[in-house]
């Protein structure tokens, strides 16, 4: 995918990968599939920011209530840029 060239080229977006291996420690990281917010986004509500705004715990809640996933299948990593 290319949005995660993209997401590479910042600090935030490098930290993000190493992240979200941890956020699956003790699981098979070949059972997940690692997609970004925006992704995520586009594909529930049909559009997207592409800024972050719209993912956060309310997003996370809504397609927990929709889709009903099981403890575990699925890892979510919020993580936003500041300026140093």
């Amino acid at each position: 995918y290319m949005g995660y060239a993209f997401r590479s080229f910042n600090t935030h977006g490098r930290a993000m990968f190493t992240l979200a291996h941890r956020a699956m420690a003790g699981y098979d990281e070949a059972d997940y599939v690692l997609t970004d917010g925006e992704r995520i986004c586009r594909t529930a509500i049909g559009w997207n920011f592409g800024d972050g705004h719209m993912h956060n715990e309310q997003l996370i809640a809504a397609l927990q209530k929709r889709c009903d996933f099981e403890p575990g299948e699925v890892r979510v990593l919020l993580l936003d840029a500041q300026p140093i």
